[in-house]
């Protein structure tokens, strides 16, 4: 009888859903995938600049997801990446990690303060000490919400007795390692603020001067290390493998994704993100405060590399408000449409309308470079406010938006970029998208089908 193959479980804690997937180590390819909403949204002590998830309900889905692969392939499974949405960060006590038996077993948390929460004003951030980073610090960035919380709300840190704090990432593999302290990646503790990547390390100097609670932070460990293994058996995947250090959920998109050295990659999905890849020397690294784009930052990549990324706020959860909105106006008048009803039929209205008059800023979330900014429509007259013409007019804002923060003048002119590889639900789902997309980068090739997916880009580095 033949040696079954070695197979590696990714696993993506995305900002609404958990996917898992099943990569075949030797041929490379996707032996399965499932993914669960995780419906883990609550409601927030600071109202809508808050936005807040229970950890407990994205445990839950997971766990659901995970009973979903085949018992034979589960077994099969030799090493466990982890990645998943970035900024955020949540409280635990590691202690309670420790002697928790399985991901079952309920251990008191803080909720996951995400990367969209936004109770940290522009007025706020001004109070902050300077990061000794070449990444700018915004709000949604752990360490910043950390500072809100110590300063505002403190009883949140101490009246548990937590004295760990991560990503959700983070957190997953303190469960499943059993770990009485977090260990996380590079390119999760540079999307928190505070951390010099240079140095690979904490500016914990600059912290502790501000009343920053650092016993709190994660220990750092370069991106494909290993975490520790798995306590117990879980779900028929055998104890004792390897876990790796959570990894970012874009920078694992790209290694799923990127085929030449060339290539720039666009993710449009929840939130929207175009990038490419460069070498981290000295070169570069002297040139992280010379003149280039404000939108424009580096984060660790794999090995001495960097993202040279462009990450916008808006991107299909503006497109999303904007369905849940007419739900609701639906629902007033007493009529109900599904959301899938909805989105056919918006598309559909969408195309028969030629083009759009009306001029829209999207930005709903305003964007880390301004956070100050609002949404708007502009240009409204009798004529141009059917249905299809104002979806139609936003779905091109989206592209539009996105052309603000790397422009097709910036990618020419860089003169690395060949070709642009588009990915992501809203690029997949929408031809509306597509059509402005192609428009607005008509001088760079785009080639689509190149499926993005984070689990899978988590589950090569148990294969690296």
């Amino acid at each position: 009888m033949s040696e079954k193959q070695p197979y590696a479980l990714g696993i993506d804690i995305g900002t609404t859903s958990v996917k898992v997937s099943v990569l075949d180590i030797v041929s490379h390819e996707t032996v399965c995938s499932t993914s669960l909403k995780s419906a883990a949204e609550t409601v927030s002590d600071v109202g809508h600049l808050g936005f807040e998830q229970d950890p407990n309900k994205i445990l839950q889905a997971l766990s659901e997801c995970i009973s979903k692969i085949p018992a034979g392939a589960k077994k099969q499974v030799v090493g466990i990446g982890v990645t998943g949405q970035m900024h955020g960060i949540m409280l635990w006590k590691g202690e309670e990690v420790t002697e928790a038996t399985d991901l079952d077993t309920k251990v008191i948390t803080s909720p996951l303060y995400t990367w969209m929460d936004q109770r940290c004003s522009p007025e706020f951030l001004a109070t902050l000490p300077a990061p000794s980073s070449h990444l700018h610090l915004a709000t949604g960035h752990g360490c910043a919400t950390l500072f809100w919380l110590t300063r505002h709300k403190r009883e949140v840190i101490t009246d548990q007795g937590y004295n760990c704090s991560g990503s959700v990432m983070d957190y997953v593999v303190a469960r499943l390692c059993g770990l009485k302290k977090p260990i996380t990646s590079v390119q999760v503790a540079a999307s928190m603020g505070y951390f010099d990547t240079v140095q690979s390390s904490w500016n914990t100097d600059i912290l502790s001067e501000n009343g920053f609670p650092t016993n709190l932070l994660a220990e750092v460990v370069p991106a494909g290390e290993v975490a520790g293994q798995l306590q117990h058996r879980w779900l028929d995947i055998q104890p004792h493998i390897p876990v790796y250090a959570a990894l970012g959920d874009v920078q694992c998109a790209f290694l799923s994704i990127l085929q030449e050295p060339d290539d720039a990659v666009l993710n449009l999905s929840t939130s929207i993100q175009m990038g490419y890849v460069v070498k981290g020397d000295n070169s570069l690294r002297s040139d992280w405060l010379k003149e280039k784009p404000c939108t424009l930052d580096y984060f660790p990549y794999f090995g001495d590399d960097y993202l040279a990324l462009s990450a916008g706020l808006n991107g299909g959860n503006v497109l999303q408000h904007f369905t849940s909105m007419l739900q609701r106006w639906l629902s007033e008048f007493g009529f109900a449409l599904s959301e899938a009803d909805l989105w056919v039929k918006l598309n559909d209205m969408a195309l028969k309308s030629e083009s759009c008059s009306l001029s829209i800023t999207p930005t709903l979330y305003g964007e880390r470079h301004l956070p100050s900014l609002k949404a708007s429509i502009t240009g409204i007259t009798s004529s141009n406010t059917s249905l299809g013409e104002v979806y139609r007019g936003l779905c091109d804002s989206i592209i539009d938006n996105l052309h603000t923060l790397m422009s097709t003048q910036f990618l020419t002119e860089l003169g690395r970029v060949k070709r642009i590889l588009a990915s992501g639900s809203v690029i997949t789902n929408n031809p509306i998208v597509r059509s402005r997309l192609e428009h607005v980068y008509k001088a760079i090739p785009i080639l689509y089908g190149q499926a993005g997916d984070s689990a899978i880009g988590a589950a090569k580095i148990v294969k690296h």
